[in-house]
């Protein structure tokens, strides 16, 4: 069944929603956050196998993530499921991904 959450609490204004292994039941997911109220356009971003040589990163709008994770094919990997604008960023992930692996990121 589906868990049960403060669904509510969830779709505030102007938070960030991680959910770990996201992708499993993301479909559901994005329409029951849509319908208490998070924007269909609200940036959102599955991050698969994140910090790997193998990531792969999907960006999207809340409403259209899911369509576009199922045009990748299925996942292998852990993934980590990102809504709100942060996510926006996820696309500047593999300069960060090089800074780590030469070691010269600041953190």
């Amino acid at each position: 069944g589906e868990p049960e959450l403060n669904w509510q609490a969830l779709c505030q204004p102007g938070q960030t929603l991680v959910f770990y292994m996201g992708h499993q039941g993301l479909a559901r997911l994005s329409s029951r956050l849509i319908e208490h109220g998070l924007p269909r356009d609200l940036p959102a971003a599955l991050i698969e196998n994140g910090t790997l040589p193998g990531q792969r990163t999907v960006r999207a709008k809340l409403a259209t993530l899911a369509a576009e994770v199922a045009a990748l094919g299925p996942l292998r990997g852990p993934a980590l499921l990102v809504i709100g604008e942060v996510a926006a960023f996820a696309a500047t992930e593999p300069v960060l991904r090089t800074a780590l692996a030469r070691g010269d990121a600041a953190g």
